[in-house]
């Protein structure tokens, strides 16, 4: 058997490194999803102050000069 004096902590607990290990802070998975979101959110924001293009439900229906001409013909 060894002797206990060379290796005093041998069988504490007070072992930190496997403790650090377990938390040792915020997962990568956790990180790119707030990023990704982060991202998402300020091109939403951006696209909102700067216009973004007209992508309304008008878009998709012709001006009313176009369609009083069109009735109005007979």
């Amino acid at each position: 058997m060894a002797d206990p004096s060379l290796y005093p902590d041998a069988n504490s607990d007070t072992d930190v490194g496997t403790d650090r290990e377990l938390t040792a802070g915020t997962p990568r998975w956790v990180k790119v999803f707030a990023l990704i979101g982060i991202v998402l959110v300020l091109l939403f924001v951006i696209l909102q102050f700067t216009g973004g293009g007209d992508h309304s439900p008008r878009r998709h229906t012709p001006p009313a000069s176009v369609t009083e001409q069109s009735v109005q013909q007979p």
